[in-house]
């Protein structure tokens, strides 16, 4: 008995990591294929037949064009062949250079739009620094120089090395990302090498625990009933503020004492546990909404006069942290303030990770603070561990003395 055939189907494209080099046909455009090549790349081809031969006519990454799309093109390579008038260069897709303004629009922006969620973003590090520098040039015509001059002229114009340096990831991304779709002919990497620029300005502020108390006691004093259990929330989740404003009660699950963020920064689901406190705050929270004469709110912190989500807490944050004389913590502070707790209780760098959804470890190391206490209690637990201060002789240290003349 035949097994059913596993069709060539959006889902599968999305979901397929190849084990082995093969070719998936589909069943709706004879000739179209998908080429899948270990260890993630995936391939529209167009095969066909010409005076006895079989040929193959690259259409487009799968990573970038949808399966319909891919069928489109198909389509009309099969009409073509049918009619016999021959796939002409002009009618399939070409592996020459593209210039990188057209990469971008062509094939990077329209995957960032369906995958980041801050594509907003990258289009103005586009818009503002990558494409007046590169947008004319070849993809094949990069070179590593062009890159170490376009960091050297961010520079110059005086931008913060932050900037310059989302400026250059995401330059590195958007080429890598050319690479692994075989788009424009880019076989090395031109910003490979090219390092960070470093940020000797850049601080991170962590809450001590009597600082935490004051900017509690502080928040409960609002006149916004949602800030008390929402900056709680946040600071006893580690979430980001847009997670924490976007939560719903669907996304709680009580009796897991768990909370699902269903599309994070990462663009996966991650699940974030909830502590005795945090589940407080939860519950304060639906407290200050049944105690308002709203209906009620799909949101677990909603806005309080609209029952919509909370868009913008800055005037009664500001308020609050100037009352606990706390100006200079920021919102996203909190996070860093959960991470350095985690971390000075003797978790461990990879539970952090885990807890703040970082996909790479090194993300997360910049967040770990330790507090001069807990390394002075790292430092003492190595004389405890040699004990060598009962060697030394009982007597007074006597000064140095001055060299000889």
């Amino acid at each position: 008995m035949r097994t059913a055939r596993l069709l060539l189907t959006q889902e599968f494209v999305n979901t397929v990591i190849p084990v082995r080099r093969t070719y998936k046909s589909d069943h709706e455009i004879r000739g179209l294929a998908l080429d899948l090549a270990p260890p993630r790349t995936l391939t529209y081809v167009f095969r066909y037949r010409e005076r006895g031969r079989q040929k193959s006519v690259r259409i487009g990454s799968a990573r970038v064009l949808t399966l319909m799309e891919a069928r489109a093109k198909a389509f009309e390579m099969r009409r073509l062949v049918d009619l016999g008038v021959g796939l002409s260069p002009a009618s399939a897709p070409q592996k020459d250079s593209l210039s990188f303004k057209a990469f971008v629009a062509q094939h990077y922006m329209p995957y960032a739009q369906r995958k980041h969620r801050g594509a907003a973003v990258e289009l103005s590090y586009f818009n503002n620094h990558l494409l007046p520098a590169f947008g004319a040039t070849m993809l094949v015509d990069l070179r590593k120089a062009d890159v170490l001059s376009f960091v050297q002229s961010l520079e110059m114009r005086g931008l913060k090395p932050g900037s310059i340096n989302r400026a250059l990831n995401l330059f590195k991304a958007t080429l890598s990302k050319a690479m692994e779709w075989e788009i424009g002919g880019l076989i090395v990497h031109p910003a490979r090498g090219v390092k960070n620029v470093p940020d000797h300005n850049r601080t991170e502020r962590f809450l001590t625990r009597e600082e935490a108390h004051r900017l509690m006691d502080a928040v409960q004093k609002s006149s916004n009933p949602m800030l008390y259990p929402v900056i709680g929330f946040l600071l006893l989740t580690g979430s980001r503020k847009s997670e924490a404003f976007n939560a719903r009660w669907e996304h709680i699950d009580a009796d897991k004492r768990r909370w699902t963020v269903p599309l994070s920064k990462s663009g996966k689901p991650r699940h974030i546990p909830l502590s005795d406190g945090a589940m407080a705050m939860v519950e304060r929270a639906r407290q200050v909404v049944a105690s308002t004469a709203l209906s009620t709110s799909p949101y677990v912190f909603p806005n309080v006069a609209t029952g919509g989500p909370l868009r913008d807490i800055q005037h009664c944050w500001e308020q609050a942290r100037e009352l606990a004389g706390l100006q200079n913590v920021r919102l996203h502070d909190l996070r860093h303030s959960y991470a350095s707790a985690l971390v000075n209780e003797g978790r461990s760098i990879y539970e952090v990770q885990k807890l703040l959804g970082h996909a790479n470890v090194s993300t997360t190391q910049r967040y770990a603070h330790l507090s001069q206490d807990t390394l002075a209690e790292g430092a003492s637990t190595v004389d405890r561990h040699f004990n060598v201060d009962h060697q030394l002789p009982d007597m007074a240290l006597s000064p140095v003395q001055k060299p000889l003349r």
